[in-house]
Order: structure tokens, then sequence, then C-alpha cells
């Protein structure tokens, strides 16, 4: 694809569809537990971005775009 796009002189874009859902954000304060295995097991964290298993990740990325 890209050796056409070339011999055409096109312009190639692409998105990576997997961590699309990464970059989304989130539109109220939410916190997750550690893992077991970190220092401070029983710390929170406020995540700043969607991740991975988040329910609202989809539909924070669809916003972001939107």
């Amino acid at each position: 694809m890209v050796a056409i796009a070339t011999h055409e002189a096109l312009e190639l874009e692409h998105l990576d569809v997997k961590t699309a859902v990464l970059h989304g954000e989130l539109d109220r304060e939410l916190y997750m537990e550690q893992p077991p295995d970190h220092s401070h097991p029983t710390a929170k964290c406020l995540l700043l971005k969607s991740i991975y298993g988040l329910k609202q990740a989809a539909r924070a990325w669809y916003l972001k775009l939107k």
C-alpha cells in the first residue's frame, strides 16, 4: 500500500484503532485501586485518561472525535 501511494504521489494516513480508546478524556473524576503487588496496595489512583476495560472508554473516545 505504501508503494502504491508513493508511486501515485498520494498522501497516506493511518489510525491505530487498538490504542485509540486510550486517548479519550474522562468527563468525571474516576479512581482505581492499585494492583495488589504495588508498593502501596491501599492507595488509589485518579485516572486522567481512559484505559482498556473501562466501560466509558469507547464513549470518551467517541466524544473526543465528535
